[in-house]
């Protein structure tokens, strides 16, 4: 595993995350990040096809509410 994320994401308690497990940033109402800066620790490979499963993810939880 290589780096970490600019904007982490991780539960509500991680006092290391920026964004909540809905993509939501945390303390800012209504901005959604749905990128590879939430991953808590970024693959050694690409990550190109991680970053289309968190944004498809993120997308029907925006769908959903």
């Amino acid at each position: 595993m290589g780096g970490r994320g600019t904007c982490r994401m991780g539960a509500s308690g991680d006092p290391g995350a920026m964004v909540g497990p809905a993509g939501l940033i945390v303390g800012i109402e209504g901005l959604t990040v749905a990128d590879a800066s939430v991953m808590p620790r970024l693959p050694s490979a690409n990550t190109n096809v991680p970053t289309q499963m968190i944004a498809e993810k993120i997308a029907d939880d925006l769908r959903a509410a």
